[in-house]
């Protein structure tokens, strides 16, 4: 069965499926970009898989630059991007120092196994232990949130993530201990392309849980905020006297306040007529006398013989 697979057929089909997953996915959360931070980082994990893959694709009319270095670095870039974005979705943001290393020491081993020393395994081995490193990462912010609360969103793509890494880890002990890669890398067999017909399910879990995961959190808050706005058509308990509104917790507060905490609404002082001949009735006297002659002058002037 193994034999029958054609590894360059496989990379093939899962450039499609990155590609799909890609455009699914900036179409829907690129929407939902002003209601969280990190979805375009998110977005961007998927694009550069999928630009990446076909660098890699396309090994054989392109150099070793662009196909194997350029290619695999978009991959891994993607992964560092994508695990940045997460930590921005769960309110989680951290130094990227551990993740900045880790990407500075993958590309230097990756440039000396490419062309200083030549070696398909151990470039193998270099693009599979950077995936482990932000895939665990990626599992473990969405696992351990800063609100615990938002663990209903992100458990199951945080399980995913995690079993993306225990994958990555069984690819890793089968480089290690088979040592069967080819020189030209799409020339690969045996387990290579199991893997990756493996990796393409994961990735599509992935783009699954990750567009519930956000849609999910959307609808829960916009149903908090109607709920808080739906306060406003109940009873509320006002000061016959000075009009302050008392809230759930027993506060009493000015109306503005209250209407500003529970609403949309926005507020501009002016002061009505009554309120004005109460408290300044000189002014609103001398107001009232320029207002009158306004209106009388044009009839006087009618009048008056031509």
């Amino acid at each position: 069965m193994l034999s029958g697979l054609h590894f360059h057929t496989v990379l093939l089909n899962m450039l499609v499926i990155c590609t799909v997953c890609s455009v699914v996915i900036a179409l829907i959360l690129q929407k939902r970009r002003r209601h969280y931070q990190g979805l375009g980082r998110i977005s961007a994990l998927f694009g550069m898989h999928a630009l990446g893959l076909a660098l890699l694709v396309s090994g054989p009319i392109l150099n070793p630059f662009w196909s194997s270095f350029i290619g695999i670095a978009c991959i891994a870039g993607g992964f560092w991007i994508g695990l940045n974005g997460l930590e921005c979705f769960v309110g989680r943001r951290r130094p990227q120092y551990a993740s900045a290393i880790a990407f500075s020491i993958f590309l230097v081993l990756q440039a000396y196994w490419l062309f200083v020393h030549p070696e398909t395994n151990l470039r193998s081995l270099n693009l599979t232990w950077i995936a482990i490193f932000y895939s665990l990462r990626s599992g473990h912010q969405l696992l351990t949130p800063l609100h615990r609360e938002m663990i209903h969103y992100t458990r199951y793509c945080g399980i995913i993530f995690l079993l993306f890494s225990g994958i990555l880890l069984i690819r890793f002990y089968f480089i290690l201990s088979r040592w069967d890669l080819p020189p030209v890398y799409l020339e690969s067999g045996g387990f290579e392309p199991v893997f990756f017909l493996i990796f393409q399910i994961i990735y599509v879990l992935i783009t699954f849980f990750l567009l519930v995961m956000v849609n999910k959190r959307l609808l829960d808050d916009k149903e908090k905020a109607l709920s808080e706005v739906r306060i406003l058509t109940g009873m509320l308990p006002i000061c016959a006297s000075c009009k302050n509104i008392r809230d759930d917790q027993g506060y009493w507060k000015q109306i503005e306040d209250y209407l500003h905490t529970h609403s949309e609404a926005s507020f501009s002082h002016s002061i009505c007529p009554d309120c004005a001949k109460k408290l300044y009735p000189d002014l609103y006297e001398e107001i009232q006398r320029d207002a009158n002659r306004g209106e009388s002058s044009p009839k006087t002037s009618a009048s008056e013989p031509r």
